[in-house]
């Protein structure tokens, strides 16, 4: 038994470079792996709290309310809307009293013209 011991002794010395080789290269890959897998979870908990960030964010900016738009309109305590709106309408009226004045006055030319000639004929 002891000459196996020291065969074995013998065999081991000899493999003793190559074995050591394999042990750094093994310890090599593994510090190498875990430091990859260190990496990626960093980078997927850091981008997992700056999308949950940018999605509260822009869920907080769609909840304030937006003032550039002019479908809404203080309420007009004074009256000076009012007052505008009800004399842009007088205009409209009257600009459309004036065509329509003027329209009559066509018309009751031609029949004038039309009159005149049927007579002088």
């Amino acid at each position: 038994m002891s000459q196996q011991k020291v065969d074995r002794y013998k065999q081991e010395k000899a493999n003793r470079r190559e074995n050591l080789k394999k042990q750094k290269k093994k310890k090599l890959w593994t510090k190498i792996g875990l430091y990859g897998l260190a990496a990626v979870l960093t980078c997927g908990i850091v981008g997992g709290i700056g999308l949950t960030i940018n999605n509260q964010y822009k869920a907080y900016i769609a909840s304030q309310p937006d003032y550039s738009s002019t479908s809404k309109v203080i309420p007009d305590y004074a009256n000076i809307l009012a007052d505008e709106t009800e004399s842009a309408a007088e205009e409209t009226q009257t600009d459309a009293k004036e065509t329509t004045a003027q329209e009559e006055t066509k018309v009751e030319e031609t029949k004038t013209e039309v009159s005149t000639q049927a007579q002088t004929k």
